[in-house]
């Protein structure tokens, strides 16, 4: 699931989640926490998941007693947010971050972030009190470099650095000109371009937008910037304005290989 994948499911979580009251969470899987709550005369679900290779943000209408193991950071979770209200749920920029915000629990005035980082075998879920910064709890520790002082409750919560990418959706022609012909001139791969340049691009993404872009090779490293600029600018302006679509990306051989939004 990619950044633009994320970002669909947070919109069609939005007005679900918003007001919703936790009652309790439970864990899974060792990725995995479930959240229940209560929201005008019924219950629900919540569910998220940072496995690696396959992440996961889930609403649950009816949500059954699954299987689950005594879990510290669900217990922390629970005594912290149980009977607070979602102010809503967001994405941090146009990466794999999930941010929920929530207000009240076991402290009538507390606010609080539940943030999901989806980032393969670094992921983890980590509550934040949003006043001071700090760290309540977390699901893992992170293995991140420069995290270790990070590791433990109350410490301060720094987000996942973003490699110097820059947010695609603020990105005009001639910046993107200027970022992508010096890459493709020093010899590196159109999609690996997109990759390294911009927040918000799967492996999977990137290479469909170079097919988009009907690039042949070898073509001048001019050339592939301007061919590459009309797709891109296409498929962010849908992704700003949230004009998705559900894709199912299916292999030679009738194989179901990934799935998409734009």
């Amino acid at each position: 699931m990619d950044a633009f994948c994320l970002q669909a499911l947070i919109r069609e979580a939005q007005p679900v989640l918003r007001g919703a009251k936790i009652i309790r969470a439970v864990q899974p899987d060792r990725w995995s926490l479930l959240l229940f709550f209560q929201r005008g005369r019924g219950p629900g679900g919540f569910r998220l998941s940072v496995r690696p290779g396959d992440p996961a943000v889930a609403l649950l209408p009816r949500p059954r007693e699954i299987p689950h193991s005594p879990s510290r950071f669900a217990d922390v979770v629970t005594s912290q947010t149980k009977g607070a209200l979602v102010e809503g749920i967001e994405q941090l920029g146009l990466e794999r971050i999930v941010a929920l915000r929530l207000k009240g629990g076991a402290v009538p005035d507390a606010a609080m972030t539940l943030y999901a980082e989806m980032l393969g075998p670094r992921g983890t879920l980590v509550l934040v009190d949003r006043p001071s910064g700090t760290v309540i709890g977390r699901l893992r520790s992170p293995s991140r470099p420069g995290s270790a002082s990070i590791s433990g409750p109350d410490q301060a919560y720094r987000p996942p650095p973003d490699r110097g990418r820059v947010d695609p959706r603020g990105v005009r022609e001639g910046e993107f000109h200027q970022l992508v012909r010096p890459r493709v001139e020093a010899g590196i791969e159109a999609a690996r371009v997109l990759l390294t340049c911009f927040t918000g691009f799967s492996q999977v993404m990137a290479a469909e937008l170079v097919a988009r872009a009907g690039l042949s090779l070898p073509a001048a490293p001019d050339e592939q910037a301007r061919s590459l600029w009309k797709p891109f600018r296409e498929l962010i302006d849908r992704v700003s304005e949230g004009l998705f679509e559900p894709r199912l990306l299916i292999g030679d051989d009738a194989a179901f290989r990934s799935e998409g939004v734009v």
